[in-house]
């Protein structure tokens, strides 16, 4: 793993009492990572201050925030993102295992070059809830804005810390409902559409979502 305070690049992830897939998570994460990151921040919303020991022990480079009660993914993300001193973003969450190498280079260069493009995704666009994609780039496609959900989204990918900061935080324009929380998401993919940003995913999977039976209770 390639820590370096000079990177430009901070990877965030959330977490809530489930050690075992985060502990996954980030073994594969360091096995198929091959870019520089200056810092690694895990936001465990469990309440539990022990649940995460052999994470900890196993990987004592990682910072963890842990609130003494759950919060919810919008304030653990706001969180996290205040934490955050770097150009980009790497988010995550807990339930996602990494398989190839290369995303987070090929996402800088769309970033880049892109200034609408708000995040690029990693996860195969095969393999996407059904969300329809449309053309893009040499490596990459463009979330289709005429579904229901605009293409943001909490799962694995890179943005920018600049872009995050221009609408002043998430918890401005929405709260967590664990009984349905894909609703943060829209709403946050609606504001940025407002604003003429768009959604892009690597045309190669990267990831694959690990924690299907493995949900955290409301």
């Amino acid at each position: 793993m390639l820590l370096n305070p000079e990177s430009k690049v901070t990877l965030i992830i959330t977490a809530c009492n489930r050690p075992a897939l985060l502990l996954k998570t980030l073994q594969s994460f360091f096995n198929n990572y091959t870019y520089a990151v200056a810092d690694i921040i895990v936001y465990e919303d469990s309440g539990l201050p022990d649940v995460n020991n052999a994470v900890k022990k196993t990987y004592p480079f990682v910072r963890f925030i842990e609130p003494t009660k759950r919060t919810g993914q919008i304030v653990a993300h706001d969180s996290l993102m205040a934490e955050v001193k770097t150009e980009y973003v790497l988010s995550w969450e807990e339930d996602w295992e990494t398989y190839k190498a290369g995303f987070t280079e090929r996402a800088m260069q769309i970033l880049a070059a892109e200034p609408n493009t708000l995040q690029v995704l990693f996860r195969h666009p095969a393999d996407n809830n059904g969300h329809p994609t449309m053309q893009g780039g040499i490596n990459h496609r463009y979330m289709s804005t005429s579904y229901h959900w605009k293409g943001f989204s909490f799962s694995p990918s890179l943005k920018r810390k600049a872009d995050y900061d221009l609408i002043g935080s998430f918890g401005q324009h929405t709260s967590f409902n664990p009984a349905i929380p894909w609703e943060s998401e829209k709403a946050i993919g609606e504001v940025y559409y407002a604003l003429g940003y768009r959604v892009a995913i690597l045309r190669a999977g990267y990831v694959r979502h690990i924690g299907k039976f493995h949900h955290v209770n409301p």
